[in-house]
């Protein structure tokens, strides 16, 4: 009992991961009380939240999965809309052209060096090849634009919208290294390190240090989110996500399209292609962070590093001040492998979660990009329901919009939240009840007026067209996923 905690197993080497450590905790702690009856309770108590913990962290797992979506169960008759006239006028083409070249015969063709050529500077070739480029192209639209179903709005939702830029800052200012930023711009003081600080030779030119630092943290994460991490459109020519097709790609799809007779197989050519195609840019998204990312954060810690060698003079102070860096930079560096995960398609358990659970993972999340939030929680579930790994992600959307917004809008660092969760079964209708404190400075009579101008425009297109925007947009993602959710 005494020597089965996390510190102790963490040093067997045939336990890899966390969730190893923690499932060997708990197969301990199960054999215990079999074989010590007397303190049994204590020991099924260990066993109840080693099992919740490790929910969590699957759940924590399905969620960056998750990250990299497309709602492709509400594209479909979307789509099929769309391209339900052409499709019938290019089946008819087909039929009267006859069949292309086999996929097989074209792989083949593609592969000689000398044949190459010829596929790589046409792609059309009749009409239903110009058909088929106009319905891909409309498919690709929707692919990535769609509001609130398509690539861009998952992104602004799961990545951009808080997530990208708190995940990696948070342990950086957890440990000290980085403060909050005023309304002006400028940086709160470091209170954590002031007193090392003023020991400083300089210590004006080790605070600059400090905010040099900061500031150019925060200006490479912004360009992350706001430039890089973006579907590529004229309003964002770097963005990183797009599906290029080339007319090599156009003769593929065209050998398996031509053979697809009707518009339900058609679609699943069409949404096989565009998340084939899409990989390219899943890649070059890891690439950046991992590599590229990587880099950059670790030369700036390694120029404040410098900087503190510089100006501290030797003694405890700048012992614990170098160790305390050196731990934050190694964290940051474990946060941006995690956050380049998120764009590696990976496969999750397929376990249920309950609501409490539900409610701990969007609350882990949260903490994990707002250090010190550590909220006063009334949480009481009647539904009973168990949430898949398909449905647990669209549960997520609504209770991280709504934990975040307190962590960045109550202005206390420790609000009371009160949620009640009810089902109506008839309905099919789940209801969350959430409220919460807020700190009494807040002008309270202007967020009323402001929540009268957009209750009328919830259900507004041109609203909803905001979940895939960053900044004041945190209604309307959470009306884009209600609305469109069943």
């Amino acid at each position: 009992y005494r020597a089965c905690s996390t510190d102790v197993l963490d040093m067997i080497s045939c336990l890899t991961s966390s969730r190893a450590v923690l499932e060997e905790r708990r197969e301990i702690y199960s054999t215990l009380i079999e074989i010590d009856p007397a303190a049994k309770e204590e020991y099924r108590y260990q066993v109840l939240t080693i099992s919740k913990e490790i929910r969590i962290s699957q759940g924590l797992e399905t969620i960056d999965a998750s990250r990299v979506h497309v709602d492709i169960p509400a594209l479909r008759p979307i789509l099929r809309r769309d391209l339900a006239e052409t499709f019938s006028r290019y089946a008819q083409l087909v039929r009267e052209e006859g069949p292309s070249e086999s996929l097989d015969e074209l792989l083949r063709d593609i592969a000689k060096p000398e044949s190459l050529a010829k596929h790589l500077m046409s792609a059309t070739e009749n009409e239903s090849d110009v058909l088929l480029i106009l319905m891909m192209r409309q498919a690709r639209e929707r692919y990535l634009f769609s509001v609130p179903h398509g690539l861009d709005s998952y992104l602004s939702k799961r990545v951009r919208h808080g997530s990208i830029v708190g995940h990696l800052r948070a342990p950086i200012e957890a440990a000290g290294m980085i403060t909050q930023q005023n309304f002006d711009g400028s940086y709160k003081e470091n209170a954590k390190w002031a007193h090392v600080i003023s020991t400083a030779r300089d210590p004006d030119e080790l605070t600059r240090a400090f905010q040099s630092f900061a500031k150019a943290l925060d200006h490479y994460l912004l360009r992350l989110k706001d430039v890089l991490l973006h579907v590529r459109s004229d309003e964002r020519p770097l963005g990183i996500f797009d599906i290029k097709f080339h007319p090599v790609q156009y003769k593929l799809i065209r050998a398996v399209a031509s053979r697809d007779q009707t518009i339900e197989t058609f679609l699943e050519t069409v949404l096989a292609t565009l998340r084939g195609l899409l990989n390219i840019s899943l890649q070059a998204a890891h690439s950046q962070i991992k590599t590229e990312a990587s880099k950059h954060i670790g030369d700036l810690f390694n120029q404040l590093r410098i900087a503190i060698l510089n100006s501290v003079p030797q003694g405890n102070d700048r012992v614990d001040l170098i160790s305390t860096l050196n731990r934050a930079s190694s964290d940051a560096q474990a946060a941006i492998t995690s956050a380049a995960n998120w764009f590696v398609p990976a496969d999750v358990e397929n376990v249920k979660f309950a609501m409490d659970v539900a409610f701990e993972i969007a609350m882990t999340s949260v903490r994990t990009i707002t250090p010190g939030f550590e909220p006063d929680v009334d949480f009481q579930d009647e539904t009973g329901l168990q949430f898949t790994v398909q449905q647990l992600p669209v549960v997520q959307d609504v209770l991280f919009d709504v934990l975040g917004n307190i962590a960045k809008h109550s202005n206390l660092t420790s609000p009371r939240i009160c949620i009640r969760t009810e089902y109506d079964f008839e309905k099919e209708l789940l209801g969350l009840h959430i409220t919460n404190e807020v700190s009494k400075d807040r002008d309270f009579a202007a967020l009323r007026t402001k929540l009268d101008e957009i209750r009328p425009q919830l259900k507004d297109p041109a609203y909803l067209e905001r979940a895939r925007t960053e900044g004041k947009s945190g209604i309307a993602k959470l009306a884009s996923t209600v609305f469109r959710s069943e």
